[in-house]
């Protein structure tokens, strides 16, 4: 693994409760990292509005408040992030392509997904929700984006893993995309068969 693969990042770390936030950014700035801490949404779109920033580590929550507008303000900037929640299993469903990594962590699945996020394609990261409603064409154009972000974010994974970095958590993410996209395939084959249905009668 590389001695400081953070190196010239700046990083937003948003996190209310204080001893997870050190840990956190104790870490990150190990490995070279520069961290900028938020304990609240004001503070941490604060922090999204700097030029330089790099990448973020999230939590859904800050406190009280909802972090969905700093994701937000992050995405319009397309800045890439990771979600760091001890409710992993809660489906994220508005940011379908944001890793999530479960709290506690050890330090090397937090490194490697901040490394995944800044290794990825900030349209496979940032990646908005998509219907399985629609007509055929859209259906088939969904499935056709969907199938070639799983090759890409396979091979950034692949690459990740050869380099040495824990790639637990864009695996999982992975494994959730794939899930969605065979509901996708699904659907759009109920849709062939009421078409070919129609044809018939």
């Amino acid at each position: 693994m590389h001695a400081s693969p953070f190196s010239g990042h700046r990083v937003l770390v948003a996190e209310h409760e204080y001893l997870i936030a050190w840990r956190v950014s104790q870490i990150l700035e190990g490995d070279g990292a520069i961290v900028f801490r938020a304990s609240s949404v004001a503070q941490a779109l604060s922090v999204a509005d700097y030029p330089l920033l790099s990448a973020g580590v999230l939590t859904p929550r800050l406190g009280s408040e909802d972090s969905d507008t700093v994701c937000q303000a992050l995405s319009r900037r397309n800045i890439p992030f990771f979600f760091y929640t001890a409710r992993a299993a809660r489906p994220l469903t508005q940011w379908p392509g944001t890793p999530i990594v479960a709290k506690p962590a050890f330090a090397a699945e937090i490194v490697g997904a901040l490394k995944y996020v800044l290794s990825a394609e900030k349209r496979d990261v940032l990646l908005a929700p998509q219907s399985r409603e629609g007509n055929a064409k859209v259906l088939d154009q969904h499935l056709l984006d969907g199938e070639e972000r799983l090759m890409r974010i396979r091979r950034v994974v692949t690459r990740l893993s050869a380099g040495g970095f824990d790639t637990s958590a864009a695996e999982s993410l992975l494994t959730t995309m794939t899930k969605t996209l065979d509901h996708l395939r699904h659907n759009r084959n109920l849709m062939a068969a009421r078409e070919w249905r129609s044809l018939k009668a």
